[in-house]
């Protein structure tokens, strides 16, 4: 059986794990909202007039939004989390899957507007 000083440290390690996902999911959700609001502001001006593969274009944004959702999701979810956050013991597992999802969603959502944008620079 682990002794007091190893559970604390094992905790310390879980709360700075935790703080940091929580910070993470809050800037991929700035960032996320970002870049929507960008891309449909400068879509018009640097794009071309005929647009082609309009695919990338709105599937970049459908999983930026849902980035954005499961971030918000994510985040109640680890405020839950904060509740109980002195006796922590482990990671918060429906926590790190909606925060997985949301690393997925944003990178994919990111690639997807790139492709686009680069097949329609002027």
């Amino acid at each position: 059986m682990k002794d007091n000083k190893q559970v604390d440290e094992i905790n310390n390690v879980t709360k700075k794990f935790n703080e940091t996902a929580y910070d993470i999911g809050k800037l991929l959700i700035s960032l996320s909202t970002g870049i929507v609001i960008i891309s449909i502001s400068l879509q018009k001006d640097i794009l071309q007039e005929i647009l082609v593969n309009k695919c990338f274009l709105i599937s970049g944004w459908a999983l930026e939004i849902s980035s954005i959702l499961l971030g918000t999701v994510f985040l109640f979810s680890m405020l839950r989390f904060y509740s109980i956050w002195e006796n922590v013991r482990f990671y918060y597992k429906p926590a790190i899957i909606f925060g997985v999802m949301q690393y997925l969603t944003f990178i994919l959502g990111l690639v997807s507007l790139t492709i686009f944008t680069a097949q329609n620079m002027k």
